[in-house]
């Protein structure tokens, strides 16, 4: 389906999704504020898992090979959302300083 699809948005997302990472594409027209024509970007959200070599190079690589000729990829943004507990605490010293 991705293969008869190809040089298309849908087809790039397609074959995106079967990496199963956490990523969106963002064509110029859509992106806030509007960037140039015929450029789009990636936003890809790390999570508890880390992204390999190997699977950074298969993104690039499905991009360069499902994309239009025209569009060009213009930034791969990272941004990540982790589970997590902090603690605060804090304790109170009451005591009289004396100089010699």
């Amino acid at each position: 389906m991705v293969h008869r699809k190809k040089g298309t948005a849908y087809a790039v997302r397609s074959a995106l999704e079967a990496l199963n990472i956490n990523i969106q594409m963002l064509e110029w027209f859509n992106d806030s504020p509007q960037r140039d024509p015929y450029t789009f970007r990636l936003l890809l959200t790390l999570g508890s898992s880390d992204i390999s070599i190997q699977s950074w190079n298969s993104v690039l690589s499905i991009v360069q090979t499902n994309k239009n000729a025209r569009s060009h990829l213009s930034s791969i943004d990272m941004q990540g959302e982790f589970d997590g507990s902090t603690y605060h605490g804090g304790a109170t010293c009451y005591g009289i300083t004396i100089n010699v």
